[in-house]
């Protein structure tokens, strides 16, 4: 059985860089390829059973990164968690989709950003969830695993932080 792949155009996106009087320099985002893509799902697969715990392993790396993210994340942590779950179900159940995800992310950017997050905080985020997962997975993250992630979780970060 043969099945037909269509490759997605890379997305370009400016850099932050500031660019020189004769050219503009742009950076290229290539999208996550289809290993990448089953090795996220296929880490996903061995933490979602502990979502909660993981949840709650994340929060206490992220205040520890950043103690000002306690002001942003108040409530309880029940409702944390929760969130966290259907955000993370999100993403994976999203990955063959991503373009169809980026006007949800972009809302909770702005909607976050109105909750008291800088957009410099989500590379913060970001490391966060690459340290739950890394403790989380212990030897089952590997360094492709990882690599995967990031790849995807600066997409995230680009695209939540209105870039």
């Amino acid at each position: 059985m043969s099945v037909a792949v269509r490759k997605a155009e890379p997305e370009v996106t400016r850099s932050p860089a500031k660019p020189s009087r004769s050219r503009k320099f742009l950076q290229v985002e290539a999208p996550l390829s289809e290993k990448q893509k089953h090795l996220i799902r296929a880490t996903f697969v061995q933490v979602e059973p502990a979502l909660d715990l993981v949840a709650a392993l994340y929060f206490l790396k992220l205040f520890d990164l950043d103690p000002s993210f306690r002001s942003v994340f108040t409530g309880p942590a029940k409702d944390r968690t929760r969130k966290f779950t259907a955000a993370m179900k999100l993403v994976i159940i999203s990955l063959d989709r991503q373009d169809e995800l980026k006007p949800t992310l972009k809302l909770i950017g702005v909607q976050s950003r109105q909750y008291g997050v800088r957009a410099g905080q989500y590379a913060t985020m970001a490391e966060g969830m690459i340290w739950t997962l890394d403790q989380s997975l212990e030897g089952a993250f590997t360094k492709e695993a990882r690599g995967a992630w990031n790849g995807l979780l600066a997409r995230i970060t680009r695209i939540l932080a209105g870039r």
